[in-house]
């Protein structure tokens, strides 16, 4: 009533303007009080969003995710391969043979080989003992490797060989199953210089 007298009071307005006046000004205090509610329910659902928005983000940023590989370390395999040898003293022939493999890490790794072939009337046999160097390529789960040793051959006499070689490996299905294509190189002091290509398949465990 004293803010309507103020300002009105000095245009010598009657009562119902007075009134009409008390009304306005209620409705305009009670105009302001929403707004103060509105703006208040606003503030508190930016800051409510905002904090949400701060936990999600540090949740994110506190997974790690695992880099997938192909090739593990402490890694057994089994290799089933045929083969194919050619040149040294005896005759060419094809044949097969398996290997046993550990990597005692990624890179570093040994072969213990059995391979046979009819290089002459009663066929020749090898084994050998390789250490392995191997490269993994997990993004395209490809592994190049290089290996050296030496082992013994049998085919009527027994003699000591010693090989080096290269290979290439593919995981088909990571640290389980993968196909490889090898070439190795032999010489031994009956049979000479000979040359040899695998090709197979290998499980992993």
């Amino acid at each position: 009533m004293n803010l309507c007298w103020t300002l009105h009071g000095m245009n010598n307005k009657n009562h119902t303007d007075d009134a009409t006046c008390a009304i306005k000004t209620k409705n305009i205090g009670e105009t302001n009080h929403m707004k103060k509610i509105a703006v208040c329910l606003m503030a508190a659902l930016g800051l409510a969003a905002t904090s949400f928005a701060g936990t999600e983000m540090s949740g994110k940023a506190s997974k790690t995710v695992e880099p997938v590989t192909c090739f593990g370390d402490n890694e057994f395999q089994i290799d089933i391969f045929g083969s194919y040898t050619g040149g040294g003293a005896y005759e060419d022939g094809f044949g097969g043979g398996v290997s046993l493999n550990y990597f005692v890490t990624r890179n570093i790794g040994l072969s213990l080989d059995a391979n046979g072939y009819e290089g002459d009337v009663s066929g020749r046999f090898t084994t050998s003992l390789n250490l392995v160097l191997r490269l993994p390529i997990d993004e395209a789960c490809i592994a190049p490797y290089a290996l050296v040793g030496g082992g013994v051959g049998f085919d009527g006499i027994t003699e000591a060989i010693v090989n080096g070689g290269i290979g290439l490996e593919y995981r088909v299905v990571p640290n389980r199953f993968g196909v490889f294509a090898e070439g190795r190189y032999s010489w031994g002091d009956q049979s000479g210089h000979t040359a040899q290509a695998r090709l197979g398949v290998r499980l992993a465990f």
